[in-house]
């Protein structure tokens, strides 16, 4: 490795906050204890990224969860199965007894007080209600509840600041003209914030002759899915996914009857959250616009659902338990429906879990993560010169230029706490107000300034270079395109900016020089820092795939002061997913045959692996053209499970004949090394038919399994092979339980789960199903207590459980002395218990 190359450390991430229906978050201090895990060897290599460099804000976790307040919001999961997941003959009598249960729930819920604010029965048998703070007890008598699942946030998957509020006029890919749809124009219906209609890159207008047919507004309850006026900046996250959408070349040459039609459903609005305003989205409005996505005129059938949803929205990890979101997800699959999700902006953990949570975490969704390359400037070399000797820094990134001629004296941008970022212009200039940095090559500590902006303000200083030190460096893009960066800028990583500084502060001698910018010497594409990596909570590999997600054009909403419609671009996995599902757009319109399985399989076998990369980053690698392979692998990433004592591994999969001749095939597992060894697997496929094949493997058995005619070996198709990967429980991961009393109830105060950093590591441990019970000291049976158990995952945090002194039949708890127990569920299914002393209740 040449000692100029970045190694970038993980993102850092804000601690999860949450609340669930019937608890509240004790306090932020609520710190899990620290757990020491081995760095793995190749950890450094692995986050190498001379290839990319942030530009961007820090990414953060969305919250996941409304603060409580005199209302609770809940969706309830009703156990009669949703409409579509049963057979077509017996879809209209589940409709009706859907309807039914509904109607005797709600009955029910109005006594309570609660108001049904959704209900959906397609995709998912739900009620969303909102209802008395303190009556989320009382829900568990209800007859049919299957399970209790807070409402919860998706946050947009921009992993940038957002648009500024002077951004230039400019001109974002502007789309083809459309006419009336033909049978092949499919369907892309578009969950996230509301739009610009008349912006030239959506089309100007909406309606049947248009990009954007039209849509729902889920947060204002009309069918008008523009973005409020009052809106513009806050929310522009859905006018710049539907413009990269529109605006991908995947697309662009599709005759105008066939090109794509967009319906929109916004389901983001601006939320109080952490003291300020941020556009989210609830789950419960999600949920209902994948319903209406399926199901778009509401009679259940699902004969007229969009042909694919694309969700750029994500949600911190949040582990195991029930998502009615990701189930829902699964339904629409079997309807025909592709899904395709962001994977999220929080960064590799190189633990397991891994940081992939919320719709893209969905076994049926094609998840996307972030691809990063450099679309202009190049690699610099870096003397650092003390008088006779000198030491060179090979291959870092540049943008802008043009590159000083001869040496430089170096100035470090130091301040009474530290090394500065350079986001203020006074911070350039001394007391007096003379520059510090004439004629310097300046040090700066990256802070999330846009990196545009911070050039120009070290300029008007007069520095004649400037060097970026970042301690977290990720991918180097910059926002706003760089033909005018007035000089060059250049990223230091961390290693090798603690060592310049160093040389800073005790030499006044030093210089610096750079060199090699006129060379061709390019940077190969990587996986961004901030894009979420796999595996999930039940140990699958997602992201899938990777598409640019770095300074992608977009448009924004609104217009400039001269009238014009504004550009600007889009960083974060929600750019990426956007150009992914374009391009299952463009497959769906040339191969309308296929269904959501075999399109995801061929999109990942078109996907080109990036060289060195983990596949839990990566996985298949970089979105290309889909692959003309003549089978589909179903599912696209083929999973090994444990068997028996864990020494072998399972695998299942589904091969299907895209061709119009029978074929006969065998499988062989081919290693990283090239190296190729048959399988017991394979058959006679039918033209057009499938068959399901399965086989046991070694338990280190990975790589990729080739799909081959029998006779003459032909390659047919592929797949990746991947171990199920689920971390190990951790006693630590659940608190011993306090309880203090408070009039007729309790409060139990417990820690759930674990999330701390350990060196430049995140451990994670998220567990699920928490159930509190009172054990009487005397020995008795235990008294589950009414209302505490929670199917659903709890983000790590300390939490204040509200007990009842009632049990789970409405009886009143006995007078007595109790103990109380806690008990909740890891990822890989251990249950975990912990007990608190004796309390008195009665």
């Amino acid at each position: 490795m040449s000692a100029g190359r970045i190694h970038r450390g993980r993102p850092r991430l804000a601690a999860a906050l949450g609340v669930a229906a019937i608890v509240a978050m004790a306090g932020a201090g609520g710190a899990a204890a620290q757990e020491t895990v081995p760095a793995p060897a190749e950890a450094a290599e692995r986050l190498d990224a001379a290839a990319g460099w942030r530009d961007l804000l820090e990414a953060h976790r969305s919250p996941l969860r409304p603060r409580p307040g005199d209302t609770e919001s809940l969706i309830l999961v009703l156990d009669a199965p949703p409409a579509g997941s049963v057979p077509a003959a017996r879809r209209a009598q589940a409709l009706a007894d859907i309807e039914e249960q509904q109607g005797a729930v709600e009955r029910v819920l109005a006594d309570l007080g609660a108001v049904v604010t959704h209900r959906t029965a397609v995709v998912a048998n739900t009620m969303s209600v909102a209802l008395p703070a303190g009556g989320t007890e009382a829900l568990a008598r209800v007859a049919g509840v299957q399970a209790v699942v807070p409402v919860g946030f998706l946050a947009p998957a921009q992993a940038d600041p957002g648009p500024p509020p002077g951004a230039e006029p400019g001109s974002a890919a502007t789309p083809a003209p459309v006419g009336r749809p033909s049978g092949r124009a499919v369907r892309v219906a578009v969950l996230d914030a509301g739009i610009d209609p008349s912006h030239p890159a959506l089309g100007g207008g909406m309606g049947p002759t248009f990009p954007i047919l039209g849509g729902l507004d889920l947060v204002d309850g009309d069918a008008d899915p523009r973005i409020p006026s009052d809106a513009v900046l806050t929310e522009a996250h859905g006018t710049q996914v539907v413009g990269v959408l529109l605006g991908s070349p995947a697309i662009s040459d599709l005759a105008p009857a066939e090109r794509p039609r967009v319906i929109v459903h916004r389901v983001v609005a601006t939320e109080p959250v952490g003291g300020r305003l941020r556009p989210l989205a609830r789950t419960d409005r999600v949920l209902m616009a994948l319903e209406r996505s399926v199901d778009p005129d509401g009679d259940g059938d699902p004969g007229d659902a969009a042909d694919i949803v694309l969700i750029a929205l994500s949600a911190g990890f949040t582990g195991a338990g029930r998502d009615p979101l990701n189930d829902a997800i699964d339904v629409a699959d079997g309807l025909g429906v592709s899904v395709v999700a962001a994977a999220g902006n929080d960064g590799p953990t190189l633990t397991l879990p891994g940081s992939v949570g919320g719709p893209a975490a969905a076994p049926a969704a094609l998840t996307v993560g972030a691809l990063a390359s450099r679309p202009s400037g190049g690699l610099v070399d870096l003397t650092v010169s003390l008088g006779a000797a000198a030491a060179r820094l090979d291959d870092l990134p540049l943008v802008g230029g043009p590159v000083a001629d001869g040496d430089l004296p170096a100035v470090l941008l130091d301040g009474p706490a530290g090394l500065l970022t350079g986001a203020d212009d006074a911070e350039f200039r001394d007391e007096a107000g003379e520059s510090r940095v004439s004629g310097a090559a300046v040090v700066v500590a990256r802070g999330g300034e846009n990196l545009h902006v911070l050039a120009h303000r070290a300029a008007a200083a007069g520095a004649r270079a400037l060097l970026v030190w970042d301690r977290d460096a990720g991918t180097f893009a910059i926002s706003g395109g760089d033909g005018d960066l007035p000089i060059p800028v250049v990223g230091v990583g961390p290693g090798q900016g603690e060592g310049l500084a160093g040389l800073v502060r005790s030499r006044a001698d030093l210089r610096l020089s750079l060199s090699g910018a006129g060379e061709t010497r390019a940077a190969g594409p990587a996986v961004a820092a901030f894009s979420s990596t796999g595996p999930t909570a039940a140990g699958l590999q997602k992201p899938e795939i990777l598409a640019p997600g770095i300074a992608v054009e977009a448009p924004l909403p609104g217009r400039g002061a001269d009238g014009l419609a504004r550009t600007g671009t889009l960083t974060g996995t929600s750019a990426s997913a956007a150009r992914a599902a374009a391009l299952v757009a463009r497959l769906r319109t040339e191969r309308p045959g296929l269904g959501p399985a075999a399109v995801r399989s061929l999109i990942v076998q078109g996907a080109a692996p990036l060289p060195g990369v983990p596949v839990v980053a990566q996985g298949a690698g970089a979105l290309g053209p889909p692959a003309g392979a003549r089978v589909a692998v179903e599912p696209a990433v083929v999973h090994a499970r444990p068997v028996g004592d864990g020494a072998a591994r399972r695998i299942d999969m589904t091969v299907r004949n895209l061709t119009d001749r029978p074929l006969d095939f065998r499988v062989a597992l081919r290693a990283a090394d090239g190296a190729e060894r048959t399988l017991r697997l394979g058959g006679r496929l039918p033209a057009g038919g499938a068959r399901a094949v399965g086989a046991v493997v070694p338990r280190g058995a990975r790589g990729t399994l080739v799909v081959r005619e029998t006779r003459g070996g032909t390659v047919l198709g592929q797949a990746p092979l991947v171990p199920v990967r689920i971390a190990a429980s951790v006693s630590a991961a659940l608190g011993r339980p306090e309880v203090r009393r408070a009039g007729d109830r309790a409060e139990v105060i417990v820690r759930v789960g674990r999330l701390a950093r350990v060196e430049d590591r995140v451990v994670g441990r998220v567990l699920s199903d928490l159930r509190v019970v009172l054990m009487p000291a005397d020995g008795e049976a235990p008294v589950p207590v009414l209302g505490t158990r929670q199917p659903g995952a709890w983000p790590a945090g300390t939490y204040r459980v509200l007990v009842s002194a009632r049990g789970s039949d409405g009886a009143d708890v006995a007078p007595g002395r109790y103990r109380v127990r806690v008990r909740a569920t890891a990822a890989d299914g251990t249950v975990l218990r912990r007990t608190s002393g004796v309390v008195a209740i009665g």
